[in-house]
């Protein structure tokens, strides 16, 4: 009997590990693409995934070095594509039948945030989620949303300044901290009308969780562990690193959801029931209002499960990303003191200190600084796509082999796995020019032809990626960081407070954040000194 059980379980366990390798070596061998230009396979674990992460530049190395169109090897072996080429890559981002985010991306994101969400839905259920999301998230909905971005970049700044007061002027100042805490804040309040308090002067266990799982030094591992997860699902059975964390982290989410999602539908039922009530103007009113809309057909409706699901997504995606865009702008114009005087004037050419979401807008020099940010730092540097079928894909330029072989089109097989370089495309010399890398907000009174090539959804930039998946809550993001950009340059002077060189991109994921090169000992992650302002 007990013969029969070890059998029961050990044989398709036998099975399943046999399968995967057979599986992959078939398609290695079989592939179109198998002869690729491309670097070596130092490893069939870890592939050139340890090096990649060792090394922040090897890919751009690598695409001087082999072109636009490149094999390199993921974890377990898995082949990726590198397409830069940016007639392939439109032809990508607008076909999210045939290119969709692999399965092991989708678990990836369900293991963390638990699933339902826009982040890890596709095709029909992708565009349903889609259709009640983007009545939340138009030019209408974020205007009025500028008063709490402008709140909470105040109280951020009064934090700085209490700080100046006690520890005197020039005082250094890890920004990446009071920057997470702020836009935490704003997601709360902007999106849900819920009041998470991350500024004030004590412990709060969402913040903490999030800059554990995301900043800590066990967080790449925590990430490596999740990806091995996904791919490899047998694994969750297992209690491997960070599972407990990630899993405090979904109890905070969904506890807090729940209080949200209770809270909201009492509030539009007492404004529906009340003429004196006012209306609440947070993302979630207006998703709610949207999702029981007579005009929308019950089947397209989310349930309360996948409407909390989309508070963990905007929880997860809308702070981090924005806090760290705010860091790189003030680091730049920290190491650029000319140009920070010259948006700094700009700022105080508007005659308020509320100035609304249109007046931040027309600011011309501080939209261009934000572009190049955005372009120069996109906080993701690169995407993930699978090929459902087989595809021919256009270049704009053709491709040498290792055989010496031309080719005018890359021949797509299905299952391959495609590495989409967001920062890459965004720094390419030959579309932006010989300065490409440089920090040149001027640069975008006079662009070359070759940008407008890029398909993406704002400002010829991939940053926002692209076609039907793209970010959703782009326009937020912008008005966010304009908002804190207005309020923090006008009552601060930002100078580095490390030598030269000694803030460099730090990878998580595939996000890049600004931090030290060199940990120190007060674990700070991306200090400046700051001191007041001369023109106040």
């Amino acid at each position: 009997m007990i013969l029969r059980t070890l059998l029961l379980v050990f044989v398709p366990l036998l099975c399943y590990s046999l399968h995967c390798p057979a599986q992959w070596l078939y398609h290695e061998l079989t592939s179109p693409l198998r002869h690729l230009p491309g670097p070596r396979n130092p490893s069939l674990l870890y592939g050139n995934t340890k090096e990649m992460l060792a090394d922040f530049g090897l890919v751009s190395q690598w695409r001087t070095r082999f072109g636009r169109v490149f094999r390199f090897w993921g974890l377990f072996s898995i082949s990726e594509i590198y397409i830069s080429d940016l007639k392939a890559l439109a032809h990508i981002l607008n076909d999210n039948v045939a290119y969709r985010k692999p399965p092991f991306m989708l678990e990836k994101t369900r293991i963390s945030l638990g699933g339902g969400s826009v982040l890890d839905m596709e095709l029909d259920d992708h565009k349903r989620h889609r259709r009640v999301l983007n009545q939340a998230f138009g030019p209408a909905q974020i205007r009025p949303l500028t008063d709490v971005f402008m709140d909470k970049a105040i109280q951020l700044r009064d934090i700085w300044a209490g700080r100046m007061e006690a520890e005197g002027d020039a005082t250094r100042i890890d920004i990446s901290d009071g920057l997470r805490r702020a836009t935490l804040d704003v997601i709360g309040q902007a999106g849900f009308h819920y009041q998470f308090n991350a500024l004030e002067d004590k412990p709060n266990e969402l913040n903490d969780t999030f800059t554990l799982l995301h900043h800590s030094s066990q967080s790449k591992l925590y990430d490596a562990v999740r990806m091995t997860q996904a791919k490899l699902p047998m694994l969750k059975l297992f209690p491997l690193p960070g599972a407990q964390f990630f899993r405090r982290g979904r109890a905070i989410m969904d506890s807090i959801g729940r209080t949200i999602v209770s809270d909201t539908k009492a509030a539009l039922k007492k404004s529906e029931n009340d003429e004196n009530q006012g209306t609440r103007r947070d993302l979630l009113s207006v998703l709610l209002k949207a999702n029981l809309s007579n005009d929308l057909p019950s089947n397209q409706r989310m349930s309360d499960t996948e409407i909390m699901a989309q508070i963990r997504a905007f929880l997860f995606a809308g702070h981090e990303t924005t806090s760290s865009s705010v860091s790189w702008v003030l680091y730049e114009l920290s190491v650029h003191p000319n140009m920070q005087e010259k948006l700094r004037e700009e700022l105080f050419s508007l005659p308020t200190e509320a100035p609304t979401m249109d007046q931040l807008n027309s600011l011309k020099y501080l939209e261009s600084v934000v572009r190049e940010t955005l372009r120069l730092r996109a906080p993701v540097i690169s995407a993930t796509r699978m090929a459902m079928r087989d595809d021919v894909l256009p270049l704009s330029k053709p491709y040498i082999d290792r055989r010496g072989n031309t080719h005018q089109e890359l021949l797509m097989p299905r299952g391959q796995v495609i590495h989409i370089p967001i920062l890459a495309v965004n720094t390419d010399k030959e579309t932006w020019g010989a300065d490409a890398l440089e920090f040149k907000p001027d640069r975008w009174d006079a662009l070359p032809d070759a940008v407008t090539s890029i398909p993406g959804v704002w400002a010829n930039l991939l940053t926002f990626y692209a076609g039907p998946h793209a970010c959703i809550g782009y326009r937020f993001s912008l008005v966010e960081m304009k908002a804190l950009l207005f309020v923090l340059l006008r009552a601060f002077e930002f100078a580095p407070a490390v030598r030269e060189g000694g803030i460099v991109p730090q990878t998580h994921r595939v996000m890049q954040n600004p931090g030290l090169l060199v940990a120190d000992e007060k674990g700070e992650a991306f200090p400046l000194l700051v001191k007041p302002c001369r023109r106040n």
